[in-house]
């Protein structure tokens, strides 16, 4: 007998999911921000990445032959795939799955109004590593577009993959380099790495371009049981020249408050941005040269007292973490984890390639490991 689920049934399958909305073939749409916090950022690069499937997985436990249908809708011409890592306990298989047919994204406004133009669903077939054996399995969703799951099927039940009382939940904030931009495989970006080697349940808020201590996302994190947050700062706000010392510091500790209202005792562990020189002693903003090089824009004022550079931000989130005394309260400079003599692994002079987001990757997980006692 033939079992399918679609609509809402197809929730208790997928994590890293705040939030949905039914998409245009009538499935699920994973939101990382809630709503109701969401449509407070009117802005149309945060409605597109916020919407984008990184951290999104199906995850399953299966006995037999299963087809899962996702539907794909990107906005830049790149190429997606999906990454199906397999367990049955004693043997892990991964492998991946390009995406065909993908539909458009459209910005309809500047408010973060939208227009998907219908895809054609990319069907997915998926065997137990062993005839009849219970496998577990987690299919990764393309981290650079927005997915629309539409149907699970299969020949008996499938269970969703249950959420262990001895998972360490994790919440990472972070930029378009959390969200692996320049990867293709969504399996290598650093913060699933991380948290497949770890055994960490990951609800990731990594929104390029868009790690800018907004108060609706600090209100996502702090509603978001957890046992471990990180919260990667400083590269966003120097790229969009967003904010000068006067306005960081105070955000700072407002973004920190909102959290430590619902969760006093969770660790935070504050990571400052990696090494890019093009902006460590020169303010934003960034754009793109006729090259594709990320280059620091230049500027023409009078008096350019309190303009954020990268190392301006990290000399202020350690006096923010002095000041607020919080035992539970870190601060890790990321130039441990991608340094100054790491940098011809910055592609675009600001993204790191899949070999240096490896690098982060491993490094990180060395000191999540350490700081956990895992």
């Amino acid at each position: 007998m033939t079992v399918k689920y679609s609509g809402s049934e197809l929730k208790p399958f997928i994590t890293g999911m705040a939030d949905y909305e039914i998409g245009p073939l009538h499935g699920i749409i994973a939101h990382k921000v809630p709503k109701r916090w969401r449509t407070q950022i009117p802005d149309s690069s945060f409605c597109w990445n916020e919407m984008c499937s990184s951290g999104i997985h199906v995850d399953m436990i299966i006995r037999g032959p299963v087809r899962l249908e996702v539907a794909v809708y990107e906005q830049f011409g790149w190429d997606h795939e999906f990454a199906i890592q397999r367990s049955d306990g004693a043997e892990v298989v991964c492998h991946t799955v390009p995406v065909v047919d993908a539909g458009i994204y459209k910005d309809v406004d500047d408010a973060g109004g939208c227009a998907l133009t219908k895809a054609t669903a990319t069907v997915i077939d998926i065997s137990p590593i062993r005839e009849s054996t219970l496998t577990h399995v987690s299919v990764v969703l393309p981290h650079r577009a927005i997915s629309e799951i539409i149907a699970v099927t299969a020949d008996e039940a499938v269970l969703p993959e249950a959420v262990s009382s001895q998972d360490i939940n994790w919440t990472h904030y972070g930029s378009s380099i959390s969200q692996g931009v320049s990867v293709h495989n969504p399996a290598k970006r650093w913060t699933e790495v991380v948290s497949h080697q770890l055994g960490l349940c990951l609800y990731d808020l990594s929104i390029a371009g868009n790690a800018q201590l907004d108060a609706p996302v600090a209100r996502s994190i702090a509603t978001k049981e957890a046992d471990f947050i990180t919260c990667s700062i400083g590269i966003n706000l120097v790229n969009a020249d967003s904010m000068r010392e006067r306005s960081f510091v105070p955000a700072l500790h407002g973004f920190l408050d909102v959290i430590r209202d619902r969760q006093p005792t969770t660790p935070i562990m504050l990571i400052s941005a990696c090494a890019c020189p093009i902006h460590e002693t020169v303010p934003g903003p960034t754009y793109l040269n006729e090259q594709g090089k990320c280059v620091a824009a230049r500027r023409d004022v009078e008096c350019d007292d309190g303009a954020l550079t990268l190392q301006r931000t990290r000399e202020l989130m350690s006096r923010v973490v002095h000041a607020r005394q919080d035992p539970h309260l870190s601060l890790l400079d990321g130039r441990s984890l991608l340094g100054d003599a790491d940098t011809q692994y910055l592609e675009d002079n600001l993204h790191p390639n899949e070999a240096g987001t490896k690098l982060i990757a491993d490094r990180a997980a060395l000191v999540f490991r350490k700081f956990l006692k895992l």
